[in-house]
């Protein structure tokens, strides 16, 4: 298992991200998601030590409504998805944090 921070992996997932060519307003949108977890996180730890009770703390400090929070969740989720492919990690511990649902909405015609 290779030893590098979160950011380290950050930068490998962006360039996984960009060879797939997949949109750039999803990885956009992941980008907020990983600035505010970094913050949260505070230090630059190994993505290996990072834990599950991390993670639902990080989303349950976040005052932004709970579409915004799955948002979140799903950047986390596909960031631990691509580091247990890449083997920078043992485990998707996003299975370990609840998925939130967001609030549904009234359409109005």
């Amino acid at each position: 298992m290779k030893k590098i921070t979160f950011t380290q992996a950050l930068d490998g997932y962006e360039l996984y991200f960009q060879s797939r060519h997949l949109s750039p307003n999803t990885y956009s949108d992941y980008s907020n998601t990983f600035r505010k977890f970094i913050r949260f996180l505070v230090d630059d730890q190994p993505i290996e030590k990072i834990t599950s009770n991390q993670v639902e703390a990080f989303l349950a400090s976040q005052e932004v409504s709970k579409k915004t929070i799955l948002n979140y969740h799903t950047g986390l989720f596909a960031l631990w998805t691509w580091a247990v492919e890449d083997g920078l990690v043992k485990e998707q511990i996003l299975h370990k944090v609840h998925r939130p649902k967001p609030e549904k909405r009234d359409i109005k015609p």
